[in-house]
């Protein structure tokens, strides 16, 4: 029969999303007895550890700890108690910033096959120049220069 250590032990790991299988071998359980016994548990996950959570945070606010009362004013208190900071990036004098990618790919085989498949490919996605193929023995690797 499960005891209230164990309720909480499958809680607890559930809800910091460890997998069924790994909570059955740590309480040494078949997952499928695991199912059964500890259906509740399973399906709360995170929302009881939250509220739980929560709950500490406001009577912590409530017995005086200003930490508490701030953290959760800034989250559930409105606009008017949260902190914001805009950070805005900008080209030359203000204008929006210009990407551009360059490079070279290389790309080197044993054989020789499908080079130029994959030439296109490589440049269709990445938007970059590629060199001339290389073949040499025993190499099938991409190389970025």
């Amino acid at each position: 029969m499960p005891t209230d250590a164990y309720r909480t032990t499958v809680l607890v790991l559930r809800s910091n999303v460890q997998p069924e299988e790994t909570i059955a071998k740590l309480i040494c359980l078949d997952l499928r007895t695991l199912r059964k016994r500890y259906r509740e548990e399973l399906a709360c996950r995170r929302a009881t550890v939250t509220a739980a959570l929560g709950s500490v945070i406001v009577n912590a606010a409530l017995n005086g700890d200003w930490h508490s009362a701030l953290a959760w004013l800034s989250r559930r208190g409105g606009e008017q108690w949260r902190k914001v900071e805009r950070r805005e990036h900008a080209g030359l004098e203000g204008a929006p910033i210009k990407i551009e990618t360059r490079g070279r790919v290389i790309i080197v085989s044993s054989d020789g096959g499908e080079l130029l498949a994959a030439r296109s490919v490589v440049a269709a996605t990445a938007g970059a120049v590629v060199a001339d193929v290389l073949v040499e023995d025993d190499r099938d690797d991409v190389a970025f220069a």
